[in-house]
């Protein structure tokens, strides 16, 4: 028994010092802009905390969207019959956006894919590079994912969107 006491100790005095390394080795914190998380020591990761991003306005807009905010909602209150553009990112498994009118007065809301993506829509068939369009009434919205290399899925729908194009 007494052979086994001297690794014994060395283990646990082993799995204490990497806990306790471990432990300093990152630190989890808000970045400069609030709407951040970030990690730090050997690497920065950084991903939108905030889910939301509302487009306010007179003047036509063009929001070209990252990867990185993936499971973003975007809303749009414009005024003055002006037009919104989101641009997405190129078609990436597992992105996910959501776009919808809060109201106001914009004349359309458009959702343009690259020109080599297609947005799988039943009605109409939309070929690839053509954007969805609605006419803005209030409560319009659609969720896209992509699900596939160069596809984008209408997960989710209300209102009344049609080709662009």
């Amino acid at each position: 028994m007494r052979k086994f006491r001297i690794p014994l100790i060395a283990i646990c005095f082993l799995l204490l010092a990497v806990e306790g390394y471990a432990t300093d080795f990152f630190s989890v914190g808000k970045s400069a802009d609030d709407n951040l998380y970030k990690i730090t020591n050997t690497a920065i990761v950084e991903g939108a905390r905030g889910s939301y991003e509302v487009f306010t306005g007179a003047v036509s807009t063009i929001d070209t969207l990252a990867a990185i905010e993936s499971g973003k909602t975007c809303i749009s209150v414009f005024s003055e019959g002006e037009d919104l553009w989101y641009n997405l990112p190129s078609a990436s498994l597992g992105l996910e956006y959501t776009f919808t009118s809060g109201g106001g007065t914009a004349n359309y809301i458009y959702i343009d894919p690259v020109i080599t993506d297609t947005i799988v829509y039943v009605d109409p068939v939309m070929s690839a590079g053509d954007k969805l369009k609605s006419n803005a009434a209030t409560g319009d919205s659609v969720t896209l994912i992509c699900g596939a290399a160069n596809t984008w899925y209408v997960k989710s729908m209300n209102g009344t969107w049609t080709d662009g194009d």
